[in-house]
């Protein structure tokens, strides 16, 4: 205490407290501790295997799948848990990429590596500065060689054109 006021006094809103509405959201899992606290707590001891009350982001699931130790989360509904397993799986295809991954699978990194060159492809903005294709025109069909029928009819039609223009 110091002075006439008392330090932590009461809360001058006491009393008032919002309703919830059916719009409103609150977190569930505000604060979570970081994956590498996981890691090293988890670390320290001879784990084998885990079961998470509160998988909230998935920062444990994650730091047991490094260890691979067998991990238990028990979300609060369906949705949660098909949205933190597909994150996972995501997670693990992401680390059987690089090839100094424990994880590794050189069969996975291939298919990954094609399907993100086709993405590529398929995603290419076309560029405001670049040069479009020259378009070359059509080339003009060889004329087949004459015969020698060909050579006396064609001699033919330009004496017969000669003799009309005199």
């Amino acid at each position: 205490m110091y002075g006439a006021k008392m330090m932590g006094g009461a809360d001058p809103d006491d009393g008032k407290e919002e309703e919830r509405s059916d719009e409103s959201f609150e977190p569930t899992f505000y604060h979570h501790l970081p994956e590498p606290l996981y890691s090293d707590a988890l670390g320290a001891y001879e784990i084998r295997g885990c079961l998470d009350l509160t998988p909230g982001c998935g920062d444990l699931a994650r730091s047991r799948l490094l260890r691979r130790v067998p991990y238990l989360g028990l979300g609060m509904s369906d949705l949660r848990c098909s949205l933190l397993k597909s994150q996972l799986v995501d997670y693990v295809k992401m680390l059987m990429r690089p090839e100094g991954s424990t994880f590794y699978s050189p069969e996975w990194a291939a298919a990954a590596s094609e399907a993100k060159g086709d993405e590529k492809d398929k995603k290419r903005p076309a560029d405001a500065n670049a040069k479009p294709d020259p378009v070359k025109p059509p080339k003009k069909p060889k004329a087949a060689k004459k015969t020698k029928k060909d050579k006396k009819d064609d001699e033919e039609l330009v004496e017969d054109t000669d003799s009309a223009s005199e």
